[in-house]
C-alpha cells in the first residue's frame, strides 16, 4: 500500500487552508506468480519443453492470469563463455480481469530467442526476446481482432554477480509490449 498527500481547493480561494490537505492510502502491487517448466531432451541440443502459469495483480486490473506453453527448444550455439537458444511452439493465455470485462483466451504461436553470457568467473549476462501471435479472433463486435492481428513481445535484460559464496545480486530489466 501506498499514501500521496493530496490538497484540494474545496472552497475555490486559491489557496490549499488547513482541512484542505489529506493522505489517500491505495494498494499499489499485490502482485503473484507461479511458474513451472519441464524440459524432455531428445539429444544433446534437441528438447521438447511443457510450461504452466498462474498469476494475478489486483491493481493491474489482472485477478487471475494463467496458461501453458508447448513446443521446441533447440541450442543453436554454446562455447565455454556463450550460450545461444531458440524455441518455437503455442502459448495458452487465460486473462480473468477485474470489473465487468469479459474473460480473455488468447491462443498463439510463440518465437524466442536466448543468450546467456560469461563475463568473468562470478559474473554473467543475459538477454531474451518472446514474441507471440495469437491465432484465435479476439473480442466481439467491434473491436473484434482476427489471427495474427496480436502480438505481444517481451524482452529481458539481467546482470548478476557473485558477492558471497552463497549470496549473488542480479539487476534486470524487462519490457513487454501488447
Amino acid at each position: 500500500r501506498s499514501g500521496i498527500w493530496l490538497a484540494v481547493d474545496d472552497d475555490g480561494s486559491g489557496f490549499i487552508e488547513s482541512g484542505e490537505d489529506q493522505v489517500v492510502t491505495r494498494t499499489s502491487t499485490r502482485a503473484w506468480l507461479v511458474k513451472g517448466r519441464y524440459d524432455r531432451f531428445l539429444t544433446e541440443h534437441n528438447s521438447l519443453y511443457l510450461t504452466a502459469v498462474a498469476s494475478g495483480d489486483k491493481p493491474a486490473g489482472k485477478d487471475f492470469v494463467g496458461g501453458g506453453q508447448a513446443g521446441y527448444s533447440r541450442q543453436l550455439y554454446k562455447d565455454d563463455k556463450h550460450e545461444l537458444k531458440g524455441e518455437a511452439g503455442y502459448d495458452f493465455s487465460y486473462e480473468n480481469r477485474t470489473g465487468d470485462a469479459d474473460a480473455l483466451s488468447i491462443h498463439s504461436v510463440r518465437v524466442f530467442l536466448g543468450y546467456e553470457g560469461t563475463v568473468s568467473k562470478d559474473t554473467g549476462v543475459l538477454g531474451s526476446v518472446e514474441s507471440l501471435h495469437n491465432v484465435n479472433t479476439l473480442g466481439s463486435g467491434d473491436s473484434e481482432v482476427g489471427p495474427l492481428e496480436d502480438t505481444r513481445v517481451n524482452a529481458t535484460a539481467a546482470i548478476t554477480t557473485k558477492l558471497f559464496e552463497n549470496l549473488s545480486f542480479r539487476f534486470a530489466f524487462t519490457a513487454k509490449y501488447d
